[in-house]
């Protein structure tokens, strides 16, 4: 009998815990949640700058479309190409 009450009295408080936790969760969890989840897409869009390749085509393809844009040399062909974000 001495050894009962504590060990069911740690079982009960177990299982509340357990409870309480399991709503905490639950409650928290769709309070944050108003609605769906957006996923956003970056989508990378290159473009053709010139039909030939020279030092001009790394500066002028940021001051084009931005500072984010890289501009870069296509050998074959050889083109200028800027990549930015669409």
């Amino acid at each position: 009998m001495k050894l009962t009450f504590p060990l069911l009295f740690i079982l009960l408080l177990s299982i509340g815990i357990e409870i309480v936790v399991f709503f905490y969760t639950y409650f928290c969890f769709f309070a944050e949640s108003k609605g769906p989840m957006k996923v956003v897409e970056g989508k990378i869009c290159d473009v053709k700058l010139y039909d030939y390749c020279d030092e001009d085509c790394y500066i002028d393809c940021p001051n084009m479309f931005g500072a984010r844009a890289i501009g870069f040399c296509n050998f074959n062909p050889q083109v200028c190409i800027c990549r930015r974000q669409c």
